[in-house]
């Protein structure tokens, strides 16, 4: 699935950016797809990315002692990992694909290079 200005603007973390970094965000993102049952990150992990849901549903869910307990249903242009940007912390949940899911990937690491 192509990445495109009109999606991005559609995502509330994106929609006020200007139409050159909307751009650079097309340039550096890179389209994932997860098959259905597939773990997107687990809790725990180093978060390096924040992703957005194209389309499919994503579930984050947190593990206690005893099973997993969901914490949400994401869908398109929903926004996953962004916390850990604020805040570079290790996944506090897991994300797990519902079905086939296309997302896009940006790493922080473009992101800071962006800002400096």
């Amino acid at each position: 699935m192509a990445i495109t200005a009109e999606f991005l603007k559609q995502v509330y973390l994106f929609e006020s950016l200007p139409a050159a970094d909307l751009e650079w965000l097309i340039v550096v993102a890179k389209s994932r797809t997860l098959l259905a049952g597939e773990t997107l990150f687990t809790a725990g992990a180093a978060a390096d990315a924040l992703f957005v849901i194209q389309q499919g549903t994503v579930e984050i869910y947190s593990k206690g002692q005893q099973e997993a307990r969901a914490v949400a249903m994401l869908g398109s242009g929903a926004i996953l990992g962004e916390m850990a940007f604020a805040s570079p912390k290790p996944r506090s949940a897991s994300a797990e694909a519902k079905e086939n899911t296309q997302l896009l990937e940006i790493s922080y690491t473009e992101i800071g290079r962006a800002h400096v």
